[in-house]
């Protein structure tokens, strides 16, 4: 039988083994997102050549065609999500992205494949938002750091079986047959998710009322939810965030061409090759940032910010090191490095998100710092890359991929200033919001 709101009477609360449930689902989730969004990476140098396109047109491609419209649309469906049921806008993004991606199969020219990516933008502006708002109401405050870092293992898994599948796919089934085979299984997971997963109590660990966690129903009291932009901790997350995806999404889109480009590896030998390299250390940084975070952040909590400064400043001379060796093993295991220290930001970042605004406001805080992270990383990113390179090239550099990817480098200093001016404010800027929560009656 289907649930579309838990009961305020605690008989009647998941049992205990809902919430792991629901956290395998929802990092599924995340790992079909990644998947159908990172597999568009390692099929640009088929692409490029079927359409004959130039390195800035697939930087339009594989980025600002899909984060303009993703994040745009993220911010009204996340205030949707904020009143209304977040399993069911989790549902329809799911099944629309995927059947989005699988039609970019069928595409017959580069402005249908366009088009096609468009489609996927769209449909995935809705999940992230609600998805780390169910959570935060699946899990307290005490466990949410280390609960947000595991499911950020799914865009870790989903980034691998991008790489690998895709790989082999691109050059077994040719790229349409590749995007095909990625969309199809998430039409049949979103009828399992909706089937099987409850939408929690809103607010349940943050002393929420029953009426309040109901408003926005017909006839409820909406209540009134300060914009996060008011609160100068968010500000400067939301920037540290942004240009960490600017560095990560650049690079990494274009990695698997330029590893084409410069040592002749094809795409299913990039794909074994960085697939599994990258999945592990996603892994190992996702869940050492959320273990770290948590144990620091009971001494004092601003190293949920100081953490991911750290990791971004080792960054900058990684990646530097990684696109001017000229030798194969030492740019892919370099990168790798950079690539893990990159995920140790997602699951304490969310978490103190979720602590710095009222419930009714998590998934719009969510989706605003989403909009920023996904306009700047993965719509700039990868298109200031090819725009570089094409630059580059036309200046008559040898390998112009190549050094392009070695200047993003530069980019990792700013969320380490950011995260570290953050860190100053967070403690007071968390209590401000239960103060806040408690004069407008929300506890």
């Amino acid at each position: 039988m289907q649930v579309s709101e838990e009961s305020s009477d605690p008989s009647k609360q998941p049992a205990s083994f809902h919430p792991r449930y629901v956290l395998m689902m929802v990092f599924i989730g995340f790992a079909l997102n990644l998947f159908d969004r990172q597999i568009i990476g390692i099929l640009l140098q088929p692409i490029k050549q079927e359409f004959h396109l130039s390195d800035t047109a697939l930087g339009l491609l594989s980025g600002l065609a899909f984060a303009l419209f993703y994040a745009t649309l993220g911010i009204p469906i996340a205030r949707l999500a904020d009143l209304r049921s977040r399993r069911l806008i989790m549902t329809v993004s799911m099944a629309l992205w995927s059947a989005m991606t699988a039609l970019g199969g069928l595409a017959q020219n580069a402005v249908q494949l366009v088009l096609s990516r468009v489609g996927v933008g769209v449909g995935e502006a809705g999940f992230t938002p609600a998805a780390i708002s169910l959570l935060a109401d699946y899990y307290p405050k005490s466990k949410r750091i280390l609960a947000m870092s595991v499911v950020n293992l799914g865009p870790v898994a989903g980034i691998m079986l991008g790489l690998m599948v895709g790989g082999w796919a691109a050059e077994a089934l040719g790229w349409r047959g590749a995007l095909l085979l990625a969309g199809a299984p998430g039409v049949v997971f979103a009828l399992l998710f909706w089937c099987t997963v409850r939408e929690p109590l809103r607010g349940r660990f943050d002393g929420a009322t029953a009426s309040s966690t109901h408003a926005g129903r017909a006839g409820a009291v909406v209540p009134a939810v300060p914009s996060p932009w008011r609160v100068p901790s968010y500000r400067w997350i939301v920037l540290g965030a942004s240009f960490f995806s600017f560095g990560v999404f650049g690079a990494s889109t274009w990695l698997p061409a330029m590893l084409e480009r410069s040592y002749g590896v094809g795409p299913a030998a990039a794909g074994m090759m960085l697939g599994p390299l990258f999945g592990i250390a996603g892994a190992a940084g996702t869940l050492f940032g959320g273990w770290a975070a948590q144990v620091l952040a009971r001494r004092d909590a601003r190293w949920a910010l100081w953490l991911p400064a750290l990791a971004a400043m080792l960054c900058v001379p990684l990646v530097i090191a990684a696109f001017l060796s000229h030798v194969l093993y030492a740019t892919v295991g370099l990168y790798a490095v950079a690539y893990g220290l990159s995920f140790i930001y997602m699951g304490p970042v969310f978490a103190t998100v979720q602590t710095l605004v009222a419930p009714h406001g998590r998934a719009t805080a969510t989706a605003w710092m989403m909009f920023c992270v996904n306009l700047i990383g993965i719509g700039l990113g990868p298109q200031l890359v090819g725009v570089l390179s094409d630059l580059f090239n036309v200046a008559g550099t040898a390998e112009p991929l190549r050094y392009a990817l070695a200047a993003v480098a530069v980019f990792f200093v700013v969320p380490a200033i950011a995260f570290i001016r953050s860190a100053r404010t967070l403690v007071a800027d968390a209590e401000n919001t239960k103060l806040r929560m408690f004069d407008s009656g929300l506890v």
